[in-house]
């Protein structure tokens, strides 16, 4: 499913930058 992997590739940087503002 490329969908699914694009829907990944775009949400980790954003929890992982979610994650650094919280730290």
């Amino acid at each position: 499913m490329p969908k699914l992997k694009a829907l990944i590739l775009l949400i980790m940087p954003v929890i992982l930058l979610q994650g650094c503002a919280a730290a």
